[in-house]
């Protein structure tokens, strides 16, 4: 008796699945390259602010500075990105 699913189908939504697994590993990749250019244009920002601006928010440039070279590099957010679980398994049911 065919209740209306077909195994495929049910199969993608397990958490073990193969292809539940490749999809939330490029979710992943994808909110740590989003998390690497946003933390990229805030250094931007602050080397481009003003030094009144910068006094204003309690920075100085030297701060600001070190804030830039400090920063992750693309790699670190993604691996960062992968170390927390991010838990969308209730919408990825329904984006199929």
């Amino acid at each position: 008796m065919n209740v209306g699913y077909e195994e495929s189908a049910v199969a993608c939504c397990e958490k073990q699945s193969f292809y539940y697994r490749i999809k939330r590993c490029i979710k992943q990749v994808w909110y740590g390259y989003r998390r690497w250019t946003m933390v990229n244009k805030q250094c931007r920002q602050l080397l481009e602010m003003e030094h009144y601006l910068l006094k204003d928010i309690g920075l100085s440039r030297a701060d600001a500075v070190r804030f830039s070279r400090q920063r992750d590099s693309l790699w670190t957010c993604i691996a960062k990105s992968m170390k927390t679980d991010i838990n969308h398994s209730d919408q990825d049911r329904f984006d199929r």
